[in-house]
């Protein structure tokens, strides 16, 4: 019986769109396919994880944890941009903040901010 030994390695990867990004990859099988996962390492030691698409890979370098922590803070990806969600960046900023947000569970209104 032959069983495939599972990819795990620090890497830098290059994407299409002139992307780097680099930390810890490892394979991941999600919606019926096969997806490579991503975790990057962030500065206050936690992880943000992408799951990239083999088509918009074009380059993977096998490097050490420290050149890819490295690589990692000088490419820090942003997923979620603010001006994707506009309302919402509104609705938390500082200004717009007052005792009645968060709405306690009693509040019934259909208010929704933004």
């Amino acid at each position: 019986m032959c069983t495939e030994a599972k990819f795990e390695e620090w890497a830098v990867i290059d994407l299409f769109g002139h992307r780097r990004l680099a930390g810890r990859v490892s394979e991941a099988a999600i919606l019926g396919g096969q997806l490579l996962r991503l975790d990057i390492p962030l500065d206050d030691g936690n992880f943000l994880t992408q799951f990239l698409g083999p088509g918009s890979i074009y380059s993977m370098t096998v490097v050490s944890e420290t050149v890819a922590r490295q690589v990692a803070s000088c490419n820090k990806p942003e997923p979620i941009h603010q001006w994707e969600f506009p309302q919402l960046a509104e609705a938390h900023s500082p200004d717009s903040m007052d005792e009645t947000w968060p709405p306690s569970e009693d509040d019934d209104s259909e208010d929704i901010p933004g």
